[in-house]
């Protein structure tokens, strides 16, 4: 409940909203901007508006989490998307014509993100693991 309270004083004290993925905590922060009569802005960016079952991603899996999102882009003054095809996905989850929606690039330049030599060949990964100790992985 404290949450909401500095949801609510911070729209106040805000002459716009701008909220990075659309969630829960976007529809709050989009409600609050809707009654106080201010602009809002979503960013989308992957995980809210897409839906990946397979490996259990995106919002959209949710059903109450994906009312909250539809709710926060069909409520948003201007929804940016960091990709086209987040547009499509958001568009399609409103039912709506998406004219508050935009494609922004994040503005990577690619001339300077880029290897200073030759690439070694490794592979980051990243996994979440449920329990610290377990050989499963280690069985053939």
């Amino acid at each position: 409940m404290g949450s909401l309270f500095k949801v609510l004083r911070g729209v106040a004290r805000a002459d716009l909203t701008l909220t990075w993925f659309a969630s829960v905590y976007s529809f709050f922060v989009v409600y609050c901007a809707k009654l106080m009569g201010k602009p809002s802005i979503v960013i989308l960016a992957g995980v809210d508006v897409v839906s990946l079952p397979a490996i259990g991603y995106g919002l959209r899996l949710s059903r109450w989490k994906r009312l909250l999102v539809k709710w926060a882009l069909r409520g948003s003054t201007r929804v940016l998307a960091v990709h086209p095809f987040l547009i499509r996905e958001a568009v399609q989850l409103t039912n709506t014509d998406g004219k508050n929606m935009l494609w922004l690039p994040t503005g990577c330049d690619p001339a300077l993100w880029t290897p200073a030599g030759k690439k070694e060949p490794l592979v980051l990964t990243v996994a979440g693991c449920r329990e610290r100790d377990s050989d499963e992985g280690q069985r053939a």
